[in-house]
């Protein structure tokens, strides 16, 4: 049940961001959505995480890129089971195939949460299969397939069609350490990132990907 005149589109209107801490900057939608009702995407497959996933935050909403590091989506999800890393979806531009494991109203559980609860910062995780060093020369048709599972996502959380944020290769990575947002900055980010911009992270991927292209 929610009381009337919910919910407050503008985050500052919101009531929990001062009880968090983080009542001035914020410039994003968050917590606009019933959490309790499970949202999973009618194009995925599904196969589910064997763990769940963290209660989200009241912190703006957010998307991050992954590369598997592997060729195929059968390693990347035995991959997941071994490790319970699992993300919100595994995605194989090769395939085109769409696999959900979590829910959108939870979190995932592929960052480390080594600086912060990144995975339960409104945050939604995708895992893409192939190598973070050839993502700048995949095909267009490859992109478009990203992009839509982008803005399917899109179409049931408010993450916003932005970025802001520079995909780098691993050397770009390696000579620009500032490039990794500080705890703050991902407190208040909102839009789409990689993992080689979350605080307290050693990954690089999904490289020098071309977030623009995704995000027409």
């Amino acid at each position: 049940k929610v009381d009337p005149g919910y919910p407050l589109l503008i985050a500052g209107n919101w009531p929990g961001i001062s009880e968090a801490g983080f009542a001035g900057g914020i410039k994003a939608v968050v917590d606009t959505l019933d959490l309790v009702h499970e949202i999973w995407l009618d194009s995925a497959e599904v196969i589910k995480s064997l763990v769940n996933g963290p209660r989200f935050l009241p912190l703006p909403w957010r998307g991050v890129l992954h590369t598997t590091e592997g060729s195929t989506i059968e390693g990347a999800i035995q991959t997941f089971k071994n490790t319970n890393f699992w993300p919100h979806f595994t995605i194989e531009p090769n395939t085109m195939r769409v696999i959900q494991h979590l829910p959108l109203t939870i979190g995932a559980r592929a960052l480390s949460d080594q600086a912060t609860a990144e995975n339960a910062a409104n945050c939604i995780q995708i895992e893409i299969v192939g190598f973070a060093a050839e993502t700048p020369t995949w095909a267009p048709e490859q992109l478009a397939f990203i992009g839509d599972v982008m803005r399917q996502i899109m179409d049931q959380v408010p993450i916003p069609k932005q970025s802001g944020r520079t995909f780098l290769n691993q050397a770009g990575v390696n000579a620009h350490p500032e490039n990794r947002m500080s705890v703050n900055e991902w407190k208040l980010f909102s839009g789409w990132c990689g993992h080689q911009h979350v605080p307290g992270e050693s990954h690089w991927d999904p490289g020098a990907i071309d977030i623009d292209t995704l995000l027409l």
